[in-house]
């Protein structure tokens, strides 16, 4: 029977033997179509990942919605109210260097 604490060294091979919890992908959607949005989601809800989609509805939207983390990607529609894919990847870029679209 052990009477001390488990060491340091102890908790962090028991951690590295647990699964890793499954990430969840943070999407940035950049859309004002609904019916689009709702196939979109419906897409989504069938690959087995986790996801969290915070919307712009047009470019000047872009990075000023809260979001629960950065995003690991931007889906981005051709045309919005007030601007062009063009438009709204430039914004995407200066706001997110380097995220995928």
């Amino acid at each position: 029977m052990r009477d001390s604490l488990p060491s340091g060294d102890e908790l962090l091979a028991a951690q590295a033997n647990q699964p890793e919890p499954p990430r969840r992908v943070q999407i940035l959607l950049v859309e004002d179509d609904p019916d689009y949005v709702l196939v979109l989601r419906h897409l989504l809800d069938r690959t087995a990942m986790e996801y969290a989609v915070t919307m712009a509805y047009q470019v000047a939207e872009i990075g000023t919605r809260p979001m629960p983390a950065k995003p690991q990607v931007a889906l981005v529609d051709q045309t919005l109210p007030d601007g062009t894919a063009a438009d709204a990847i430039a914004r995407i870029e200066a706001t997110w260097p380097g995220l995928p679209v």
